[in-house]
């Protein structure tokens, strides 16, 4: 693994009116891993994703891809520099197949030109079984309904759906996976299978996961770098075992008083003596 970072964020900022949503945050997201960002409700972590992903523009700092100042390209372009993403909603056709949503992931496909289904479309008809030839490999990999393809992705159980999305992701050949809330409201099983899953990604396909969920279990297993916000501002970063460990990450995330504090006891309710 290089250890170039692919993505360096320097000091973003970024206010909605009076509210300051982030402010100074300056952190590298590392090649070939999944990099965890985590933080309280309202710490900013939807706001750095939109602005890492080009959804947003902050009102000072850059965002730099591989060396490349980015912070002025839109999200569409982004797309095709590397990054892609996915959002706490679930985003897919639900009335196209399952294997459908794969293939609208493939990027220059031949059948797109006019000029090229005129004039060779045997070259059409050869893209086109290739690319269903890997999008099969790719629903295979990530554990969808891969003997059932031509099943409508609405028929598809929620967390299917969420396997989904992060499988129309793979064939962009996206350099960065930035992925919101991809935890949420599954059962733990399917959680377990997607941190396995990302990791695989990263690690097999040489992917960096940028991987911002409340569930900390997710983030904290399955992550080897993790960043915390809090309140906007750049709180710490490390392995998760030293984020467990973290005094300021104790005492503001998980609301832990750092080692050697004086913890006074409340009184019970109902207590005659309080």
């Amino acid at each position: 693994m290089s250890k170039s970072p692919i993505l360096q964020v320097r000091n973003i900022s970024r206010n909605f009116g009076g509210l300051v949503a982030l402010s100074n945050v300056t952190f590298d997201v590392p090649r070939g891993v999944v990099t965890g960002l985590i933080g309280p409700n309202g710490a900013g972590k939807s706001t750095l994703l939109n602005i890492m992903s080009g959804f947003e523009r902050p009102v000072r700092g850059h965002v730099l891809l591989e060396g490349q100042d980015i912070t002025a390209i839109p999200g569409y372009a982004r797309v095709k520099l590397g990054i892609t993403r996915s959002f706490q909603d679930v985003e897919i056709f639900p009335t196209l197949t399952v294997l459908e949503n794969v293939l609208l992931g493939f990027q220059n496909q031949y059948g797109e030109k006019l000029w090229r289904l005129v004039f060779t479309p045997g070259a059409v008809v050869r893209q086109r079984r290739e690319f269903i030839a890997s999008a099969l490999g790719i629903l295979k990999s990530v554990g969808i309904i891969d003997d059932r393809p031509d099943e409508l992705a609405g028929n598809l159980s929620y967390g299917q759906q969420k396997l989904l999305a992060l499988a129309r992701m793979l064939p962009t050949n996206a350099k960065i996976f930035m992925l919101d809330e991809p935890g949420s409201g599954l059962p733990r099983p399917i959680v377990a299978h997607m941190g396995e899953l990302l990791q695989r990604i990263a690690r097999d396909y040489d992917k960096s996961i940028v991987l911002c969920d409340h569930n900390m279990d997710l983030v904290l297993k399955y992550s080897q770098h993790v960043l915390v916000l809090h309140h906007g501002e750049f709180l710490a970063e490390g392995t998760p075992d030293e984020i467990r460990k973290h005094p300021d990450v104790l005492r503001v995330y998980l609301a832990k008083p750092p080692e050697g504090a004086t913890v006074v006891p409340l009184t019970p309710r109902g207590n005659a003596n309080a």
